[in-house]
């Protein structure tokens, strides 16, 4: 196993050691060197990520290791550099639509504590609640990441925000609704302008799609940026861009809707 020296430990480095913990199907102690190779460095979440990854279903396993995958996490770390960029240095309330693992979620708080108050994870899969109620349980005292099953087309991104006031409660949301909207999948949304007509006006959206025409699941790709700001217009474009991948492109729009 490639342990990274502690001088080159990085984000993407350690989550790249998770990866390899999930493709060896690793046993518990090795699960707990890591974890105590992340205190003795004074990573702290890194820690609390592995000890909670051990406590994971390995059923789980194979699809986590998609998740982590190079191209999975040099996205997010993309979008995360992104945002820090452009958003003014205040914490904001944050919905990741298409949340998948939590992964990102998990990374924005990692990585831009001082951009985000609180994240919403939705996903339509239950399974994506249940890792995610595994993973993030030691940010839960203060309630930094919320993972709840949903479907997004149905997802309430104006008022009111839940539909009824007890899932207001159980969610935790802002009585002014998230202020980043962020959806990384909207290469599978065969009725984006169904989804898209429903984000409010004025809200910062953080768009990410590709030209990975191959896979059968992407049934909403762009071949270019410009078809990807033709079909999500913005009132204001804060950055565009691609990011050139193994075997494709991603291309990403963040601005004000």
């Amino acid at each position: 196993m490639h342990w990274p020296p502690v001088s080159d430990l990085t984000c993407r480095s350690f989550l790249a050691v998770v990866r390899e913990l999930l493709e060896t199907k690793a046993s518990a102690t090795l699960f707990t060197a890591v974890q105590k190779w992340a205190y003795d460095n004074d990573q702290g979440d890194f820690g609390a990520f592995v000890r909670q990854m051990k406590k994971v279903d390995p059923k789980f396993y194979p699809r986590l290791v998609e998740a982590l995958s190079n191209g999975q996490i040099d996205s997010k770390l993309w979008l995360i550099e992104t945002l820090k960029a452009v958003l003014p240095e205040r914490r904001y309330h944050v919905s990741l639509l298409g949340g998948w693992f939590g992964i990102l979620g998990l990374m924005m708080l990692w990585l831009m504590p001082e951009r985000v108050r609180r994240v919403w994870s939705y996903d339509i899969d239950p399974d994506c609640e249940s890792v995610i109620n595994v993973l993030a349980r030691w940010r839960y005292d203060d309630w930094a990441i919320r993972p709840i099953t949903f479907d997004m087309y149905e997802v309430p991104l104006a008022p009111p925000y839940a539909p009824d006031d007890e899932r207001n409660w159980i969610f935790a949301i802002s009585e002014n609704g998230p202020d980043v909207i962020v959806n990384t999948s909207c290469e599978h949304l065969g009725r984006f302008p169904e989804w898209y007509a429903r984000v409010p006006e004025g809200r910062v959206v953080a768009l990410q799609s590709n030209n990975f025409f191959a896979c059968p699941e992407h049934v909403n790709c762009v071949a270019s940026i410009e078809d990807f700001k033709q079909m999500a217009p913005m009132s204001t474009v804060l950055y565009e861009g691609r990011l050139s991948l193994q075997d494709y492109d991603r291309f990403m729009l963040v601005g004000i809707r």
